[in-house]
């Protein structure tokens, strides 16, 4: 079942829904995300991996509009070790078309470097794939 919050326009910046077949958290952002709709969403994802301890995300950037690295400082400092206490092992993050998107989430990636596994991808079947890979992995152990 997916869910979405929306902004103050009362149009979707984020739908997210746990995909059972693949055992991921699945979040869409969509069109341009303020800081605070960002830090919102980020916080509610928190929520979602806190209760469920879910230990994969594809995290899909394709439909996402603009930069939002001035929300990295407050998830590097707020949300990446939490998602990490909560059970989070890999984040697969399939990016943004355009530049400033793109640039936003290599800074992240680099913030997360060492806490859990994020991976960038430009294509959502690449993603999908290294997910499965890693969880093949950890079933192997």
């Amino acid at each position: 079942m997916q869910h979405e919050l929306l902004n103050n326009l009362n149009k979707p910046f984020l739908r997210w829904e746990y995909d059972k077949e693949n055992n991921w958290l699945y979040l869409n952002w969509i069109s341009f995300v303020t800081k605070d709709n960002l830090i919102k969403g980020a916080d509610l994802v928190l929520e979602i991996i806190q209760k469920n301890h879910y230990a994969y995300i594809l995290n899909d950037n394709r439909e996402l509009c603009g930069p939002w690295d001035s929300s990295n400082d407050y998830l590097e400092c707020n949300w990446i070790s939490q998602m990490k206490e909560a059970g989070l092992q890999y984040f697969a993050h399939v990016l943004a078309p355009n530049v400033a998107g793109a640039l936003s989430a290599q800074d992240l990636h680099r913030r997360a470097n060492g806490i859990f596994n994020m991976q960038l991808f430009g294509d959502v079947e690449k993603a999908k794939q290294w997910l499965k890979s890693m969880q093949a992995q950890s079933y192997a152990i």
